[in-house]
């Protein structure tokens, strides 16, 4: 044994009784042993491999089948001995090896590919003329709007992609750049207050919609909660006080010299600072004031869940169970999420009355719509949505906020906010739907179903009783650029406007620009693809596309439809119980909801699943979504799979 090292020896007991003695071995740049055989309990990867290939590549990757365990457990064991890498007393992996592995991974992709219907993705994209790119290490590190130290970056591109959809999602572009720093400092003090406090500002994504989610809620919590945001720097320099009332504590930074130090004050005397200010009598600031609520529909996404815990925002279930809140009206108890409607759609009505709850107690609220939900495609309605809850911010002092600081010269400053953000999380339909909406203008569309609008150029509406045309409705949105578009890689869209923008916390000085995205290092080559993709594609293709991909699901739907009544008179499937097939298609979404097939074929179409109890009974259902690989025979295909014996025996 070497220098510095030492072995401990651990027991692994399995159920059979056996035991597996392995030896742990630590020390100065040593590589650990397993504590148990490698592999053994990994998942197999459906498609991947076949059990004739444990054989056929034998010569190559010697392997024999456990005894114990179901098939399963074997290519699973055996897909893991294919593709391990170099363990502690092992050879490196040899090059025939190697090449079988990338081999099997090109013949899986391609089974695949044939085949894909069950999720939001176009699974065959076109960027292989942009493989030299994949030779350069390409970062936008830092602010999309400053170039920075680091160049071997793409930001010229990333600045294109996001005028684009600033363009399209109707926000005021371009960037007004005046919010960016001298290079030679380091301080965060704007160099000057923006001349165009609504222009867009945003950045692409390293990841999908969920950055831009997880950004997106950052970015209401420190607006809501009264937090001082960039645009505020040309008031507050260096502070960034965060007021205290009622007792209710947060730090601060300034004593009146501009620099760091800390400052306390009570309700009374923050009132009436406001009150000074504002010449207006308010009720005393509280701690709920400054506790923005969640409020998201039963469809949403799942990262909705994982951001609010990254972030420790509230729901409003949470609260109100925690507090003891009385249920609201036409509810017997507090619901955990908002009802969604049939289609998958956010109640309104429904979310109207859980927000007056918090509204009237001073709570802001946060509110993350849906434009094409996860499982049903179906696009919250935010237009109507703001008609309904307006009126509730106006009634509860919601409109307009009034929060004071204390700038770098010791004087008191007000800034006004709104008491709600509406998050638009659009990772498929932001970036389906615009088209669909152009090509429906340009009467490309057969249908003439209302499309709800979701994006920057939605404004309130003028009432009987108080105008709110000039308020804007929309806050951010976040879009997926792996989805509709096409991008071989997870990425996407954040945008907001710049008079929201989150006080950066540094500056740093290695890369020479503000550190206002969630990610440090950036990947270049999602703008880059991305980029590529609408250089290659003009408006008109992609209305093109849009109503391709409205009519494929409405074929669909048709067939599905078709081969329920064959089932609904017994024709077709006699045994299936109840005889349906339980079709569901909303006029606008690209998914059809049907009942779950058998595994066979739910592997053979990539699909997925999901359980529904809406109709007092367990349904089983699966989705097809119709991206733009999708053709006609595709579908025919999967029709006739649907059609044979046992398509639906879900123990097959």
């Amino acid at each position: 044994m070497g220098k510095g090292k030492s072995n401990e020896t651990f027991t692994h007991h399995h159920e059979n009784g056996k035991s597996l003695e392995v030896a742990l071995t630590r020390g100065s740049g040593s590589p650990t042993d397993p504590w148990k055989q490698p592999g053994s309990n990994y998942p197999s990867t459906p498609g991947l491999l076949a059990m004739d290939d444990m054989q056929k590549f034998s010569h190559i990757v010697p392997f024999q089948n456990p005894a114990e365990g179901t098939p399963d457990a074997g290519l699973g064991a055996f897909e893991y001995e294919l593709f391990k890498l170099q363990q502690p007393h092992d050879k490196d992996v040899s090059e025939q090896k190697r090449q079988l592995a990338l081999s099997v991974t090109r013949r899986f992709f391609g089974r695949m590919k044939a085949n894909f219907l069950g999720f939001q993705t176009v699974i065959t994209p076109s960027y292989s003329h942009l493989a030299d790119f994949l030779d350069c290490h390409v970062n936008n590190a830092g602010d999309p709007f400053a170039t920075g130290s680091y160049l071997s970056q793409v930001k010229f591109m990333e600045r294109a992609v996001l005028d684009y959809f600033a363009a399209v999602w109707r926000a005021e572009w371009p960037h007004d750049v005046r919010t960016q720093k001298a290079d030679n400092s380091s301080k965060m003090t704007l160099v000057a207050a923006p001349e165009n406090p609504s222009s867009y500002w945003g950045f692409v994504l390293s990841m999908g919609c969920t950055e831009g989610t997880l950004y997106g809620m950052w970015n209401a919590r420190d607006y809501l909660s009264g937090k001082i945001m960039l645009m505020d720097g040309h008031l507050a320099g260096e502070c960034l006080l965060e007021c205290h009332t009622n007792g209710y504590h947060s730090n601060g930074h300034s004593n009146g010299n501009g620099k760091a130090g800390s400052y306390f004050v009570n309700a009374d005397h923050e009132r009436a600072i406001v009150e000074k200010l504002t010449g207006t009598v308010l009720r005393s600031p509280t701690k709920e004031s400054r506790t923005p609520i969640c409020f998201y529909s039963s469809a949403s996404h799942y990262s909705i869940r994982k951001a609010m815990v990254i972030l420790k925002i509230k729901t409003f279930h949470k609260v109100a169970t925690k507090l003891n809140f009385p249920a609201p009206k036409g509810f017997n108890a507090w619901p955990t999420e908002v009802p969604a409607n049939e289609d998958g759609s956010i109640n309104v009505q429904s979310l109207a009355v859980l927000v007056e709850e918090f509204a009237k107690r001073g709570y802001p609220a946060l509110i993350c719509f849906n434009y094409g939900s996860t499982f049903k495609g179906a696009y919250d309605d935010v237009g109507k949505a703001a008609d309904l809850l307006f009126p509730i911010f106006h009634r509860h002092n919601l409109l307009n906020r009034s929060f004071y600081y204390i700038d770098e010269k010791g004087e008191e400053r007000l800034v006004k906010r709104h008491g709600f953000w509406f998050h638009v999380d659009g990772a498929l339909g932001a970036a389906y739907m615009p088209f669909l909406k152009m090509a429906h203008t340009h009467q490309m569309l057969d249908s003439d179903v209302h499309i709800p609008e979701f994006d920057f150029g939605l404004r309130g509406r003028k009432t009987e009783h108080y105008d709110y045309s000039d308020i804007e409705v929309v806050n951010s949105i976040a879009m997926s650029g792996h989805k509709w578009i096409g991008c071989p890689v997870p990425t996407g869209v954040y945008m907001t406007k710049t008079k929201y923008q989150i006080m950066p916390r540094e500056k740093p000085s290695y890369i020479h620009t503000l550190d206002t995205t969630l990610a440090g290092s950036r990947s270049g080559l999602a703008s880059a693809f991305m980029w590529d993709y609408f250089s290659r594609h003009s408006f008109d293709d992609m209305m093109e596309k849009a109503v391709h991909c409205h009519r494929m699901a409405t074929t669909l739907a048709g067939k599905l439809r078709a081969l329920n009544d064959l089932v609904e008179r017994r024709d077709l499937h006699p045994n299936l119980s109840p005889p349906s097939l339980w079709v569901c298609h909303s006029p606008l979404s690209l998914a059809v909801i049907f009942r779950r097939p058998n595994k066979a074929i739910m592997q053979k179409y990539v699909l997925c699943g999901e359980e529904d109890f809406r109709h007092g009974e367990s349904r089983k259902l699966t989705h097809v979504y119709a991206m733009e690989h999708v053709t006609l025979q595709l579908v025919d295909r999967l029709i006739h799979d649907l059609s044979q014996d046992g398509a639906f025996d879900l123990d097959a």
